[in-house]
């Protein structure tokens, strides 16, 4: 929510711009990409909705249909699921090819940033059990329910968590309201966690690559640009460089190039960019905004 909150605020300062006219592409529901899959959100009637395409943005369905925000979403490794969170706090995982989903029900309500396990056996996310929306902390639960762990016992909001190093780590941002977020990393287990920016600005939805590399996005440059980190903290680059809003990175599962989600064509739409800046392209467009991307294996 605090991502959509952002966005609007953004959009809102630089005021309206010309409509894109929307494609309709009608594909078959059995449909399988080659080089991976793209699943992202898009405003479908009164609710964001959970859609997918190919690589190049053809092929774009929609796979949900009920009412409510899917606010997040995370692949399985094998490219056959998706795991979703709705803004009520609740979990599904979705059959791709079927398009039809089910509830997770892991005895706790209210979770936020799901993030599946590479293995498919825990899931992430991050949760306030005080009903206040700045004392959020990292949980880690196995999909039965029987497991639970609280992995962060920090002060203020610790949320949006990402699996790092093919899963011996956590990265996760930790911040309060509209004061400094920092990018944090913590060992599978919340053992010694420490920052890897630090009073850095705004920094949000950090995203790990199977080579180790962060790509997050930030204002540290006057703007919400992309930008490129390794697991350190040392090494800092400036993916990309655009006056309109440039956030919500998500790797390929080669680590060659990302998607993200802009505003410089208008409204919120999805593009893509290679590892080195070059290669960009829209992939999805029209006037109902498009967010949350999340690049997929390719189903096996």
């Amino acid at each position: 929510m605090e991502r959509m909150e952002r966005e609007r605020a953004f959009l809102s300062r630089n005021g309206p711009a010309a409509l894109i006219l929307p494609i309709a592409i009608l594909v078959s529901w059995g449909v399988a990409f080659a080089e991976g899959s793209i699943a992202f959100l898009r405003h479908s009637g009164s609710f964001y909705q959970v859609w997918i395409m190919d690589t190049e943005g053809e092929g774009q369905r929609q796979l949900t249909f009920s009412a409510g925000d899917k606010v997040n979403l995370s692949w399985s490794a094998d490219g056959k699921e998706i795991l979703y969170n709705t803004s009520m706090g609740e979990l599904f995982i979705l059959d791709v090819e079927k398009g039809k989903d089910r509830r997770v029900d892991i005895g706790m309500r209210g979770m936020t940033d799901a993030e599946w396990s590479p293995d498919g056996r825990q899931v992430l996310f991050s949760l306030s059990t005080t009903n206040s929306i700045d004392t959020n902390d990292i949980w880690l639960v196995s999909l039965d329910g029987k497991k639970k762990r609280k992995l962060t016992h920090m002060r203020n909001m610790q949320h949006h968590p990402v699996w790092a190093d093919q899963g011996r780590s956590i990265v996760f941002l930790s911040g309060k309201g509209d004061e400094v977020h920092n990018i944090w990393i913590t060992d599978r287990d919340g053992r010694a966690p420490g920052p890897l920016t630090v009073n850095s600005g705004y920094n949000f939805e950090p995203d790990c690559s199977v080579d180790n590399e962060l790509a997050f996005s930030s204002d540290r440059s006057g703007n919400y640009e992309l930008f490129l980190m390794d697991l350190q903290g040392k090494k800092v680059s400036n993916l990309t460089g655009h006056p309109g809003l440039d956030t919500e990175p998500s790797w390929s599962p080669d680590g060659r190039g990302l998607v993200f989600v802009s505003n410089r064509s208008g409204t919120l739409q999805i593009w893509k960019i290679d590892r080195d800046g070059s290669g960009v392209k829209q992939l999805t467009e029209g006037p109902d905004p498009s967010r949350t991307p999340k690049w997929g294996s390719k189903t096996q």
